[in-house]
């Protein structure tokens, strides 16, 4: 689906992707992530689970294109507010509500 989406040139420049399975190594190719210019992944993915995701090559390969990363794993919930100017920086759960063990 992401060779199709880039060969019909269907990815303009896009601010928000939400990766692909979880950011698997089968999903966010080079050419997909150099197509879509974004500015903020985000990867939905399962604390400890055995398949490892996101894949460490694949959030470096968002990062050197200079996008900002975050995951469900670290973060809890990932928020993004969209407004006709553009996306607002996200919202990650565990910053914004901690536990009564972790600092603020």
């Amino acid at each position: 689906m992401e060779q199709r989406l880039v060969a019909e040139r269907l990815v303009p420049g896009i601010s928000l992707v939400v990766a692909g399975h979880h950011g698997s190594r089968s999903s966010s190719t080079p050419e997909l992530v150099a197509a879509t210019h974004a500015r903020e992944v985000i990867f939905s993915a399962g604390y400890r689970k055995r398949w490892g995701f996101p894949k460490p090559d694949i959030v470096q390969r968002w990062r050197q294109v200079g996008a900002r990363t975050d995951s469900t794993i670290e973060a809890g919930a990932v928020s993004v507010l969209i407004t006709p100017t553009g996306l607002n920086a996200p919202r990650l759960y565990r910053q914004v509500r901690h536990r009564y063990w972790q600092p603020n």
